[in-house]
C-alpha cells in the first residue's frame, strides 16, 4: 500500500472501478483500464487513476480490512501500484457507475487510442445543393468558413437534375477557389436520368465543367466524383457494368482523369468487382438499420470486398424524415426514423477512427439535409418542407464536436480536451401520443429510446451532472472524454461541470427546449446545445 489519502467530492483517483472486497480484483480492475494506481475505500468501493493522489495522508482512518489488504475507510482510500502505465488522462473506453442517480443512467469512460497509419486523411461533409436555392457566392463563403472551422476539408455536392442546381454548383466552385477549400460533385442518381448514352455525355459534361478548379478535390492526383444511388443506371448499355463502364469513356474523353468513388445500393459483397469504380461510399453505413447500436458489420463487408480499392466511411448524427404524401410535399411521402442513440456522432466517428488504418476518407452525412434531420450546418430559408421537425431543432452546436473527432482522425492523436459539454434530446416520448398527428406514428419508433445524451471534455478531473427533467445524474470522470446518459422526462435539460466547489461549465435548456409527454405532432428530431 502506497499510502492512505484523504477523499473528497472531486475523488483522488477519478475513475470508479467495479465494487470490490478484495484488492488484488480492484488491482486488476484498475491496470485492465490502463491506469497507474487503484484505491479502494469503505471496504468495497475501487477507484482508478493515472496520477499519485497528492491530498494529505491519515493512516489511522483507513480502517477497513479486506481480506488481502486494506481497503480504506470512510472518506478514505487506500491506494496501490497497478504496474500499469496509464497517465490518467485517456482511459480506454469502459462503463461507469454513477455516484448519484434517480434514473436509469449509463456512461462509457474515454475512447480507444487511434491506430497509426501514414495516409493522407479527409473530412468531407454531404451537400445538398437542392437545398441551396437561394445561395449566392457569399452564402457558400459563409458555409466553408463555418466547414473549414468545424475540420472539415470539403463538401460533397449533391447536384440534382434542376438546371439551377448547376448554376449553385458553379457558385460553390466560385466561393470555394480562394478558401482552401475543396469539392466534388456527388452525383444524384434519384434525380438525374442515367438511361441513355446521351444521358452518360451529359453527367461526362457535369464532372468535366469545374474539373480544373482550383477547388477540385482529388484523390491520388485525380479528379473526385461521388454519386448517390446509381444502381439502376445502364446508360443505354446492356448492364449495369457496361453502362457505367460507357460512362467512364466519356468523361475520359473530356480529358478528365477520374476517380470515381460512387454510392450504388448494390451487393456490397460484390462491389469490389466492379472495374469501373475506384472505390465505394457506404452511405446507409451512417446508421444502424436495427434497435441495436451501430456497429461496424457493413464497413468490414465493404473493405473486404473493394481490397485495394478506396473505402469512403458515412458518419452522421441522426435521421428522421416525416414528409406528408403530396400536396402537402412534392411526393417525396418519407415516414421513417433510423436509431440515432448510443451518442451515434461520436459512436460512429470512433469506430471510423479505429479503421484509420485502412480509411482514409470519410463523409459527413451531412451538412444541410434537413428533412432528413442529419443537419450539421444552420438551418437557412431553404428548408424544403421540413420546417415542422426543424425550426427550433438547431444541430451546429455538433461542429466543434466534430472537430475534436475529425482532428483524432487525420492526426492519429485526440486533441488536448478542455472543459466542454455537448447535449442532444428528442422532445417527446417513443411512444408519444399526439394530439394533432400530421401523419402516423413513423415507422422504426421502436428501435429509439428516451435518453438524454451528453458528451463531456475533461481538461483535468472533475465531478459532471446532468439532468433531464427531475432526473439527474453525477459521476466523478477523469480528464479527456466520456459519454453519459440518462432517461428522458418531461421539462428542461441540462448539464454542469464542477471542479472543487466551481461549477467551470453549465448549460439550461430553459427557454430553448422542453421535452413534454403530450407534444402537438410526432418529431423524432433532435435538440442539440453545448457549453
Amino acid at each position: 500500500m502506497l499510502g492512505c489519502y484523504v477523499d473528497s467530492a472531486a475523488r483522488v483517483l477519478p475513475v470508479r472501478g467495479a465494487n470490490t472486497n478484495r484488492v488484488g480484483a480492484c488491482i486488476a480492475d484498475c491496470k485492465n483500464r490502463g491506469q497507474a494506481y487503484a484505491g479502494l475505500e469503505n471496504g468495497s468501493e475501487c477507484w482508478c487513476g493515472g496520477k499519485l493522489p497528492t491530498t494529505g495522508t491519515d493512516p489511522g482512518r483507513c480502517t477497513s480490512q479486506c481480506a488481502d489488504g486494506g481497503c480504506g475507510g470512510f472518506w478514505t482510500m487506500s491506494v496501490y501500484a497497478t504496474g500499469g502505465s496509464g497517465g490518467g488522462t485517456t482511459p480506454p473506453p469502459g462503463p461507469s457507475t454513477p455516484i448519484s442517480a434517480n434514473a436509469p443512467a449509463g456512461a462509457v469512460i474515454g475512447a480507444a487510442a487511434p491506430p497509426g497509419s501514414g495516409a493522407q486523411k479527409a473530412v468531407y461533409a454531404h451537400h445538398m445543393v437542392g437545398n441551396a436555392y437561394s445561395y449566392g457566392v457569399a452564402d457558400w463563403q459563409r458555409d466553408i468558413n463555418a466547414a473549414k472551422a468545424a475540420g472539415v476539408d470539403g463538401f460533397a455536392l449533391n447536384m440534382g437534375t434542376e438546371d439551377w442546381q448547376r448554376a449553385r454548383t458553379i457558385d460553390a466552385y466560385k466561393a470555394a477557389a480562394g478558401l482552401g477549400f475543396k469539392l466534388f460533385l456527388s452525383l444524384d442518381l434519384n434525380s438525374l436520368p442515367c438511361a441513355t448514352a446521351a444521358h452518360a455525355d451529359t453527367l461526362a459534361g457535369y464532372v468535366a465543367a469545374n474539373a480544373r478548379s482550383p477547388a477540385q478535390a482529388t484523390r491520388a492526383g485525380r479528379v473526385l466524383v461521388s454519386t448517390f444511388a446509381g444502381q439502376q443506371c445502364t446508360f443505354g448499355q446492356a448492364s449495369l457494368d457496361a453502362g457505367w463502364t460507357y460512362f467512364r469513356s466519356r468523361v475520359t474523353a473530356r480529358g478528365v482523369n477520374m476517380f470515381f468513388v460512387p454510392a450504388p445500393f448494390i451487393d456490397a459483397n460484390t462491389i469490389g468487382q466492379r472495374p469501373w469504380l475506384d472505390g465505394a461510399l457506404n452511405w446507409n453505413g451512417a446508421w444502424p438499420a436495427s434497435g441495436a447500436p451501430i456497429n461496424t458489420q457493413s464497413d468490414n463487408t465493404y473493405l473486404n470486398s473493394l481490397g485495394s480499392k478506396s473505402y469512403l466511411a458515412a458518419v452522421s448524427p441522426f435521421f428522421f424524415t416525416y414528409y406528408a404524401p403530396p400536396p402537402a410535399s412534392p411526393g417525396w411521402n418519407k415516414n421513417w426514423l433510423y436509431r440515432s442513440d448510443d451518442w451515434l456522432l461520436a459512436t460512429r466517428f470512433e469506430q471510423v477512427i479505429a479503421m484509420r488504418g485502412k480509411v482514409d476518407m470519410l463523409e459527413l452525412l451531412s451538412w444541410n439535409d434537413y428533412g432528413e434531420s442529419h443537419y450539421l450546418g444552420a438551418a437557412g430559408k431553404d428548408i424544403a418542407f421540413s420546417g415542422g421537425w426543424t425550426t427550433g431543432f438547431p444541430h451546429t452546436a455538433l461542429l466543434s464536436l466534430v472537430r475534436y473527432y475529425a482532428a483524432a482522425f487525420k492526426t492519429g492523436k485526440y486533441p488536448a480536451p478542455s472543459d466542454h459539454l455537448w447535449l442532444w434530446s428528442r422532445p417527446h416520448p417513443r411512444a408519444a401520443n399526439p394530439t394533432k398527428p400530421s401523419m402516423a406514428r413513423p415507422n422504426h419508433w421502436d428501435w429509439t429510446d428516451d435518453n438524454l445524451y451528453v458528451v463531456v471534455t475533461l481538461a483535468s478531473p472533475a465531478a459532471v451532472t446532468i439532468s433531464a427533467g427531475a432526473n439527474t445524474a453525477t459521476w466523478n470522470l477523469p480528464a479527456g472524454l466520456s459519454k453519459l446518459k440518462i432517461a428522458s422526462a418531461p421539462g428542461t435539460i441540462g448539464a454542469k461541470i464542477v471542479r472543487g466547489n466551481n461549477a467551470v461549465r453549465s448549460y439550461s435548456s430553459n427557454g430553448q427546449f422542453t421535452y413534454t409527454n403530450t407534444p402537438k405532432d410526432y418529431n423524432y428530431n433532435y435538440f442539440v446545445a453545448e457549453a
